[in-house]
């Protein structure tokens, strides 16, 4: 009885922070917007890719892959199922600014961006 009290906290705990992050990401969308390239390197750190089309640049992130395991209960024993969520993240600017923030991932179906939150957490006000 124990060991399932602390599990269900365990799922419980970790289903805020899931939520949490998929807030973050969501903010950052709204939040970054307008922000010049020097604030984007400084809270973002230097992009993996860029990419310049017309009169816009856009600034790639990723490398925010998390592999959850579950485990199952199967009759005695216990099952584990793994899951891999990605993220890449890209800025785009015009004339030094940003106007738009999108995000390239594959989450929970209910919080599909909430694995890219820790890639953009130090650009979101708090």
């Amino acid at each position: 009885m124990k060991r399932l009290v602390l599990l269900t906290a365990a799922v419980v705990l970790a289903g805020c922070s899931y939520y949490a992050d998929q807030r973050t990401a969501d903010a950052a969308k709204v939040q970054m917007v307008g922000q010049s390239r020097a604030q984007v390197l400084a809270c973002m750190g230097a992009p993996a890719g860029s990419a310049i089309a017309d009169t816009s640049e856009v600034w790639s992130y990723g490398g925010n892959d998390q592999t959850v395991t579950m485990l199952m209960p199967a009759g005695t024993a216990a099952l584990g199922v793994s899951h891999t969520y990605t993220c890449r993240a890209h800025v785009t600017f015009q004339e030094g600014r940003v106007v738009n923030v999108r995000y390239q991932s594959r989450g929970a179906f209910d919080a599909p961006d909430y694995v890219c939150g820790p890639l953009v957490q130090a650009c979101v006000r708090r």
